[in-house]
């Protein structure tokens, strides 16, 4: 789930980077809410019943009103990526996850 609008160029990329999506949700043209709204409402109108049913999601974003918005509106299991890609403080950290 991104708040971009994904061009042919997003698309290609993932492509050429070797990410096969299963689903890809982006904003469509026009579409200015807030991302935190904008990403909850998405994924509450993609997986909502899954979640109502017991399911599980683990979501990644860096922006920390995002993770706190899904996490208190939808339950979803949200991780900032920094802690794991270094950008704080120039070390990489691996997930394995079982």
């Amino acid at each position: 789930c991104t708040a971009r609008n994904m061009s042919n160029a997003d698309y290609m990329l993932l492509e050429l980077l070797g990410i096969d999506c299963k689903v890809i949700i982006s904003r469509a043209n026009g579409d200015n809410r807030q991302d935190a709204i904008y990403k909850a409402s998405r994924l509450k109108e993609q997986f909502g019943e899954y979640l109502a049913n017991g399911g599980e999601i683990i979501f990644w974003d860096d922006k920390q009103d995002i993770r706190e918005t899904l996490k208190n509106d939808l339950g979803i299991i949200c991780v900032d990526p920094q802690i794991y890609n270094g950008v704080n403080d120039d070390t990489m950290r691996a997930i394995t996850m079982h």
